[in-house]
């Protein structure tokens, strides 16, 4: 269920009623971001886009984003293969409530503490985000 309205600024907000995940998917998702967000935070190099307004920013993409024999896509799949078990949790989470869309995104962002808004520039990239969850 959608309702859209406009923002201070302009901007069009959207409000989307969403699916809850399970609980139990959603501890071990919770868990894994605590210690990616924990070891990221001791460390330097934690905001892969310093402009981004986060503790913690970074994206997950699969390699089929690109073309396999580029230099992005191997990036693309050294980080994914450092970052596998965050990865495998996300889809997970998404599996559980639209196995259809699990078939078909390219990329997570795992942020901590994000202030702004979700890109709408790319209307068929559907953003997810799994932010630090109360229980």
């Amino acid at each position: 269920k959608k309702s859209n309205c406009h923002d201070g600024n302009g901007r069009a907000v959207v409000n989307v009623s969403g699916t809850l995940v399970e609980e139990s998917i959603r501890e071990r998702v919770l868990h894994a971001l605590r210690e990616f967000w924990t070891s990221k935070l001791t460390s330097t190099g934690n905001r892969e886009r310093p402009s981004i307004a986060a503790e913690s920013y970074m994206i997950l993409c699969s390699p089929t984003m690109f073309d396999a024999t580029s230099q992005n896509a191997a990036k693309a799949a050294i980080k994914l293969k450092k970052y596998e078990a965050l990865w495998n949790l996300a889809h997970e989470a998404i599996n559980s409530v639209d196995p259809i869309f699990a078939s078909q995104y390219t990329a997570v962002a795992v942020t901590h503490n994000f202030e702004g808004s979700l890109s709408t520039q790319q209307p068929t990239v559907v953003s997810t985000e799994i932010q630090d969850l109360t229980f």
